[in-house]
């Protein structure tokens, strides 16, 4: 089915790649008639210009001819010139020897202007009609091409649409018979496992296979399906056990924690007293130590009064009285 899907996606995008490339071409080559077109246009507007619009057929060609005062007619070639005589005069004021040539050059000048014109006119014309004539046949031509390309496309792609929805809806069948295979397939080998569960020797509990082979004070544990009566009584008993062991040590455990508790007040008790007894002894201490300092003090005081009557002189009456009782 995935293979089939694959190779169905794999021909759609061939066939679009496949379109994309001719839609392509198709443009490709309307451009290069464009281009040949605007090529052929160009060169005929060149030719044109070559052929009918050169310089010297413009109508001031005279004014801005760089060589026209070499190609001037000499002055003076009238009144049986050539080249008069010895002496003569050259030219004379308001004389004007060719005006009938002149005007009748002039006139002739005007006139292959206006042909010239007109032709230049017709010219312009017939090619700008000619391009649109020719244009006009490629535009529609390209218009017809790309109408024709995409109504091919629009046709291809119905064609493959139906074909994929065909595809698609055999493939929608084909999955969901498989589905459905799959579920009955899904369902039996359900219901054999659970014929094989309920037949096993794990939700049998089959106890021959709970013991280990190689130790038979040991169990599976993947087998394990409970314990006999005699071994829940046995763990039963040792559990009893466990619990008046446990009681028994608990109350040791009390009595020896107020045992610690008598032995730890008794201590505070006596460090309470030895504390008071060094409380008692520090402030005798202390007392006793007060009463040497102020003796001490005392004694010092009484030292320095002493030293300061030792050696202090009183002035008397007598001081006074032995000046001037003798010559000195």
């Amino acid at each position: 089915g995935i293979n089939a899907e694959y190779m169905g996606e794999k021909e759609r995008d061939d066939l679009f790649n496949a379109q994309a490339i001719q839609l392509d071409r198709h443009a490709t080559l309307i451009e290069n008639e464009l281009k040949i077109q605007r090529q052929t246009k160009e060169q005929e507007l060149n030719e044109f210009r070559r052929q009918y619009q050169r310089k010297d057929k413009s109508r001031d060609w005279d004014l801005n001819d760089p060589k026209r005062i070499t190609r001037d007619i000499p002055a003076r070639i009238g009144d049986d010139d050539p080249r008069t005589g010895p002496a003569s005069i050259q030219k004379f004021e308001g004389e004007d020897i060719l005006e009938k040539q002149r005007k009748q050059a002039q006139i002739e000048q005007m006139r292959l202007w206006c042909e010239q014109e007109v032709d230049e006119k017709d010219v312009r014309k017939w090619s700008e009609k000619e391009y649109d004539r020719l244009h006009q046949e490629r535009l529609e031509e390209a218009t017809m091409k790309a109408h024709q390309a995409a109504m091919e496309v629009a046709q291809h792609r119905r064609n493959l649409n139906i074909e994929t929805a065909n595809y698609n809806k055999g493939l929608s069948q084909f999955n969901t018979l498989k589905k459905m295979q799959n579920k009955h397939r899904e369902t039996i080998a359900n219901m054999n496992e659970i014929q094989n569960a309920l037949d096993s020797d794990l939700l049998t509990e089959n106890r021959d296979i709970t013991m280990n082979v190689t130790n038979t004070n040991r169990y599976r544990p993947d087998h394990m399906k409970g314990l006999t009566i005699s071994q829940l009584q046995e763990i039963q008993d040792v559990q009893a056990t466990q619990r008046a062991d446990k009681v028994e040590k608990k109350r040791q455990d009390a009595m020896e924690e107020r045992g610690w508790a008598l032995l730890a007040n008794q201590e505070r008790r006596a460090a309470l007293l030895l504390e008071r007894q060094r409380e008692r002894e520090k402030r005798s201490l202390a007392q006793q130590l007060s009463l040497e300092r102020k003796e001490q003090a005392d004694q010092h005081t009484f030292r320095n009064a002493s030293q300061k009557q030792l050696y202090t002189n009183e002035i008397t009456e007598d001081f006074h009285r032995q000046f001037g009782t003798t010559l000195r």
